[in-house]
């Protein structure tokens, strides 16, 4: 919708990482404490979305860009 409202071409990269992958985990720490810390980066992740998608939508609105 944006592209198409300013006629122009946007791209958009989303990337996601586990945490162990960029974080310095020490090689001791419990696999059952690993798979904890995952899940909260997941749901905090979804809630984060739900946030961006809300801005987003908002802000489409505000300069009346519609689909």
């Amino acid at each position: 919708m944006i592209a198409k409202h300013f006629n122009s071409h946007l791209e958009i990269l989303k990337l996601l990482a586990k945490p162990s992958q960029i974080m310095k985990f020490d090689d001791s720490l419990q696999e059952t404490v690993l798979k904890e810390l995952n899940a909260m980066t997941k749901d905090r992740l979804e809630e984060d979305m739900v946030i961006h998608e809300t801005i987003f939508i908002e802000e489409i609105i505000k300069v009346g860009i519609t689909s």
